[in-house]
This record gives structure tokens, sequence and C-alpha cells, in this order.
């Protein structure tokens, strides 16, 4: 493991100007080290591994800084410069936290909480693993995929999160999701009712005006009803995160997910499937990011097309993931050799929107509706030519079925906001009477010109 002294060396011989003055504002905490991590840019780079889904309650701020929480205990903000990483650990004040709280803080603040602090940051990285022998490996292994992705997404790394609670919950609200929507379901999740959480003593201070909380325990978020869920943007998965909760508080609470920790990695996956919504995909998701299982592969839908892209092209045009994943896997683990699951991550990153710079990633983003013209440019592809005759076709049947029983064609392919009472669903602006309420749009698909 690399070793720092607590305070680092001074931040100020950095040569792009990496200052401390650059770094973000932080209110109501206190500041108990500051420095540099030592680790060249083939290590770690912020965007790559902070943006890339592996954890939803760090958060990028004003001047490309971030900022978050490592293990509940210690408020971080990170700024890249062009050679190291500038770092400042924090601790809430003792006003912001109840008597009864273990985490409170003591109000003098030594050499010892600095050492604590830098420790749970190398523990959060995974700084124990060299990345450079790991790229080396890439690069010698003769897969043209993973050297190019190697080479074009540095400083990837596999983060390891400490509090197991928020790593089922934040991948449970991941699946069928984006990035940017989960980290925004999981920030209304942990900073919602700002009274109430400042009073449960989880208020950890604020950076550029961003304020910074602790994830909720279990009794907290068991005590919240599915609407209240809901109205912070989670939609179905409420009713999911609360079948959790309650799995979790049958179970002995959280000691079910600790002893985790001592299990192999198939028990460890079959234990986490036995949650309720988790499958395949979660499961590994927790194993890799939060038990630091580096043999697990989580595969979802961007991983998915890399798979059949590039390492299983043999399988059919109409092949599902569902009754593939283990096959993929597999494929995958045979390919990848040493620590699978770091190789899988520079992959992954590849195929995200954030991070397309190869070609070969920007050739993935065409369909079969919309074929590449040839170039690698960012543009969007020609619009398909449409027969005029069928058009004609189309306007005399939809205007045939635009009825009671049928919403209008332009309602037809978006979803609508819900109006006069009626549920928030694809069609379902248009009052339609019991006796024909089993007829939907969808039924216009069977009709051929």
């Amino acid at each position: 493991m690399l070793e720092c002294p607590p305070g680092g060396r001074n931040p100020k011989a950095s040569d792009d100007g990496g200052t401390a003055g650059e770094l973000p504002q932080v209110l109501d905490a206190v500041k108990i080290s500051e420095g540099l991590l030592r680790l060249p840019p083939v290590e770690l780079r912020l965007d790559v591994t902070l943006g890339s889904g592996q954890c939803f309650t760090w958060k990028k701020i004003a001047g490309g800084s971030w900022a978050g929480i490592v293990e509940d205990k210690y408020l971080v903000t990170l700024k890249e410069t062009r050679d190291d990483i500038h770092f400042r650990f924090f601790i809430p004040l003792r006003a912001n936290c109840r008597k009864e709280v273990e985490l409170a803080p003591s109000p003098q603040i030594t050499a010892e909480h600095a050492k604590k602090a830098y420790v749970a940051l190398q523990n959060f990285f995974n700084l124990d693993v060299e990345r450079v022998k790991l790229h080396e490996e890439w690069v010698a292994k003769g897969d043209p995929h993973l050297a190019s992705r190697a080479q074009a997404y540095p400083g990837t790394r596999v983060i390891r999160s400490s509090n197991l609670l928020e790593c089922v919950i934040g991948f449970v609200g991941s699946c069928w999701n984006t990035i940017k929507r989960n980290s925004k379901m999981m920030w209304n999740l942990v900073s919602m009712v700002d009274g109430t959480r400042e009073a449960n003593g989880c208020y950890m201070g604020t950076v550029a005006g961003h304020r910074f909380f602790r994830f909720p325990t279990l009794g907290q978020l068991a005590k919240l009803h599915p609407k209240t869920l809901r109205g912070l943007g989670w939609g179905y998965r409420a009713s999911t995160v609360k079948s959790v909760c309650k799995f979790l508080e049958r179970n002995n609470g959280l000691w079910w997910l600790e002893r985790l920790r001592t299990m192999t990695t198939e028990n460890a996956r079959r234990f986490l499937q036995a949650l309720p919504g988790v499958g395949p995909k979660v499961a590994d998701c927790v194993l890799l990011f939060g038990l630091s299982r580096f043999e697990a592969i989580p595969i979802d839908t961007h991983a998915w097309q890399l798979v059949r892209r590039f390492y299983l092209k043999s399988l059919a045009k109409n092949a599902g993931l569902s009754a593939h994943y283990i096959k993929a896997v597999i494929a995958l683990r045979r390919r990848l050799g040493r620590k699978p699951g770091w190789a899988f991550m520079v992959l992954f990153v590849g195929e995200l929107a954030d991070f397309r710079i190869l070609p070969e990633c920007r050739r993935a983003q065409t369909s079969k509706f919309f074929p590449s013209s040839g170039n690698t440019k960012n543009e969007r592809p020609p619009r398909p030519v449409v027969d005029s005759k069928m058009m004609k076709g189309r306007k005399k049947i939809k205007k045939r079925c635009s009825s009671r029983y049928f919403p209008p064609s332009s309602q037809r392919e978006k979803r609508c906001r819900p109006r006069n009472g009626i549920m928030d669903t694809p069609n379902s602006n248009v009052r339609r009477s019991k006796r024909h309420r089993r007829y939907s749009a969808t039924d216009i698909s069977y009709i051929k010109v």
C-alpha cells in the first residue's frame, strides 16, 4: 500500500497550479489534512473512476473537483492536476451531530485523524493494487480491444464501497436506468428532509453550495413510505427498496450483509440474489464494488453489446442477455486474465456516451435504422428515406382508428403527463369505458399497409 505522511507534501509544488486556492470552499466542517496523493495519471483519474457508475453519491462540482464521503466519517474533496491529485479531508462540527452519535468527532484534531482518513481513501480507491502492472499485462495479452482502451482510458480504477447498504440500494436503483438519473435519485434519497437528517447527525458539510449527508441507516430507510420514495424519483423501484429493507430487518439487519465478506464469491452471489429485486447483474456489482471480488464481472446492456461485438460473435442476432449471462461472464474471464473485473471496467468505460473517444466506440452508436456513413465523427446519421405512398396509407389507417378506442397518433409514441387523475402510462390520457378498456394503441402495429 502506498505510504504518505498525513499532511502530504506542499500542494503548491504542482506544475499546473493545482493549489489549495483552486479547491472549492467547504462550510460547516473542520479540515484535518490536505496534500497530494503522489499518483501518476496512469494510476488514477477521477472522471473515469467516479463518473463510470461505480458509486452514485460522489458529486462533481465547480472547477472539475469531486467531493464525497468515505467510510461515513470523512468528507473528502479531490482536485485532479496534470501530474497528481490534490486531496482535503474534513470532519463535521460537533454542533452538527447529536451526542449519542458514535461518529461524532473529537474537538481536538490530531495526526491520528489524518492518518485514518488517508487509509480510508486508500481503501476506497484500492490503492494497494498497482494498475501499472495490470496495464502492462493487458497490452501484452494480445487483445487489440483491451489494449486500445487501456491506452485511451488511463487511470480507471475499481473502487471499494465501505457501506454495503448504500452499495446494494444504489445498484438496485441502477436497473434499467442511466448513471446520471440514478445519481440524482441517490442524491435525493441522501439529502431529503434537511432538518430531520441534521437532527439524526448525518449532515457532513457544504462544498461549493452542495450539502453532503451520510447515507441513511437501515432503520431510517425502513420507515420511509413507498410514496415518499416515488416522490424522490425512484418510481417502481420504491417497492423494491422497501422489500430489501424489510428482508434485512427480518435477518439481523446489516449483519446479514457484513457476513458476506467472509464467504466465497459463489456463496456470496447466491446470498445476494436472495434479496428482493437483486439479480445476477446487481449481485456482481455488489461483489466487485462493495466486496472487492475482482473476479466478478457485472454485465448490463452496454457490456452485452460489447461482448456480442468482440467476444461472442457466433451468437444469434436475437440472443438475449438473460439466457446467455453465464456464458458471457465465462468468455470474458477467459479473455481478460488476472483480475478480470479491472479489465472489464476499462472496456465498459468505452461504451459510455460521456467517454466515447475511440472510432470503434463511435461506430457502436449506430444501428440498423441509422447505418454508419463511413466517417468516425460525432455526426448525426442521415434520416432514412420513407416512401410517400406508404406514408399516405399510414395516415388513412391512423385517421380510421383515431376513435375513442385509440389515442391520437401524436400521443402514441411518447409518454404523456397525467391529466384528470389518469395514470402516467403510455397512451393513457384518453378516457375509455370499461367495455373497451382492453383495447390499446399497440393494436395498430398489427395493421399492415
